[in-house]
């Protein structure tokens, strides 16, 4: 694994404390990442446990399985790596075969490594390509095609619907002019047409900053391409907000929230 992907999981001990994994021999990691928080449980686990992880970034699931396959074989758990999306649990859960789980991790966001991984094209914080694909093998959908492709009314919709953006519409009518002459493909052009069309609209603008774009339209694309919708895009993106701990049951789908609460399995959200 190369230092681009090196990656300081939040609230690490707190986590595997909580989790308390030693009690607890088959653990999920639902957002399993670089397998920061994964590293740590399967140390806890030893050889009796199974570590299932699940991602759907296949940079991060191939780094993930070389960290954890690195664990020596007398230390090391079963270990069952899945690509998918968690919003698939029930049914990835049930590929493994296994009576049931005992304790589950979310960490919920983007990675700060697909954030600072100009190529994936999540950040406003360097320019790059349009593409927010969480797994491009799988999704077709990029960014750089809703921003060319989709009309004015429907790009409103989505800055609308996912950043309460209240200039919506004129965003969209400069996306629809500009794109006109040339193709909007990487953020510096899509974050300049944002500063052109409120600019003047606006009493103060902080043009130094990128904030102010990324509020605008970086979680509003994030959202409709990879169809997940994560409140602290923006946050993930630029903005500084003191991390969390949260034990309780998770809303995934009303089947897994039942089973959470009945089998009373350990449930850690960071986020």
């Amino acid at each position: 694994m190369t230092s681009e992907y090196r990656h300081i999981p939040v609230l690490l001990d707190e986590c595997i404390d909580a989790l308390d994994l030693p009690d607890h021999p088959v653990f999920v990691d639902a957002t399993l990442g670089f397998a920061g928080h994964s590293f740590e449980a399967a140390k806890q686990l030893g050889r009796d446990g199974l570590l299932i992880g699940i991602d759907q970034d296949e940079v991060a699931l191939a780094s993930a399985a070389e960290r954890l396959e690195a664990i020596p074989e007398a230390n090391r758990p079963e270990l069952a790596l899945l690509r998918g999306n968690f919003g698939d649990l029930d049914d990835m859960l049930a590929s493994c075969e296994i009576p049931g789980i005992d304790a589950i991790l979310f960490d919920l966001g983007v990675s700060s490594v697909q954030i600072d991984t100009q190529s994936r094209g999540f950040s406003f914080k360097e320019n790059g390509p349009l593409d927010m694909r969480m797994d491009p093998g799988k999704q077709t959908l990029t960014a750089a095609e809703i921003v060319n492709t989709y009309n004015a009314a429907d790009l409103a919709r989505i800055i609308r619907a996912y950043s309460d953006e209240k200039w919506a519409s004129r965003i969209a009518d400069f996306i629809v002019k500009a794109r006109e002459e040339a193709p909007i493909e990487e953020s510096g052009q899509l974050v300049d047409l944002i500063k052109a069309a409120i600019l003047d609209r606006m009493d103060t603008l902080d043009t130094g900053s990128d904030v102010v774009p990324q509020k605008l339209f970086l979680g509003a694309l994030y959202s409709t391409v990879t169809g997940m919708d994560y409140a602290d895009i923006t946050m993930a993106a630029g903005e500084s907000k003191p991390a969390t701990l949260d034990q309780r049951s998770i809303t995934v789908t009303p089947r897994e929230r039942a089973i959470l609460s009945e089998e009373r399995i350990e449930v850690v959200i960071s986020g």
